[in-house]
């Protein structure tokens, strides 16, 4: 009977400090030492393999780390049990299967990610968001960009590439190759040059603009403005179903953050 309540009790204290590692690790990626969560959470993992908390935790580290194709296994793990922690305050990423189909979608993977988001709009009890279209939303994006993947993979020869190179972000405007064949980019910044308020794709020819600047609410949207004898008219949305309340931006521009 000793043996068995010690056993008992053993497994009782090593739950506790899987728990207090675990709560210690999200203190740690809420301060924004990622690193030292991230290794506290691969330690825990260790010795609870099948833990939807780490896998889910491990996911959601790698995934603000932008390494979305490291989170994904841990996340596919973690959203087996529709795991949610409702410890760390992020909204809507909290829930496992959402983050997943986020780390899709950022990984341009749309077609998992319009599984994983359909899968959830057939079980809204169990993904609950304070915003009852927060599946809907992210779901209409991720099969705009399925469309588009799936044109290009149909007619690859439809998009000529003349030649590429791998550039950080920041240096983009230098590579790019203006001229009146291809067009012309252009950035303009706040007072303080570190925040984008507007970038400007210009045709070759001068006769009309693309643009992407602000949208009021998490990103930006595209708009057309065409070039008349007056002068340039008002920017106006682009027409389709193109525009949401998200970032758009990556659709046609690099996304300057």
């Amino acid at each position: 009977m000793k043996k068995i309540l010690a056993i008992i009790l053993l497994v009782i204290s090593s739950q506790m400090a899987i728990s207090q590692s675990i709560d210690n690790g999200v203190k740690h990626l809420l301060a924004g030492n990622r690193k030292q969560a991230l290794s506290v959470f691969e330690n825990v993992l260790r010795k609870k393999k099948n833990s939807a908390e780490c896998n889910y935790f491990i996911g959601l580290t790698h995934y603000l780390n932008r390494d979305y194709e490291k989170a994904i296994p841990y996340l596919k793990s973690a959203a087996k049990s529709n795991f949610k922690p409702n410890k760390t305050g992020l909204g809507a990423i909290e829930n496992a299967n959402f983050l997943l189909a986020r780390a899709y979608f950022l990984s341009y993977r749309f077609s998992q990610a319009v599984e994983v988001l359909e899968a959830m709009a057939k079980r809204p009890d169990l993904h609950q968001f304070k915003k009852s279209d927060t599946v809907a939303n992210l779901l209409t994006r991720a099969q705009r960009g399925q469309r588009m993947l799936s044109e290009y993979q149909r007619n690859p020869y439809s998009t000529t590439i003349i030649d590429t190179v791998v550039i950080d972000k920041k240096d983009f405007l230098r590579a790019y190759p203006q001229n009146n064949t291809i067009g012309y980019l252009s950035a303009t910044y706040d007072s303080t040059g570190s925040k984008l308020k507007e970038f400007t794709y210009t045709t070759g020819k001068g006769d009309s603009r693309i643009i992407s600047k602000p949208n009021g609410d998490n990103g930006f949207d595209i708009f057309l403005s065409n070039k008349y004898l007056s002068g340039w008219s008002r920017p106006e949305p682009i027409q389709g179903k193109i525009n949401t309340k998200y970032n758009e931006c990556y659709a046609i521009f690099p996304h300057y953050e």
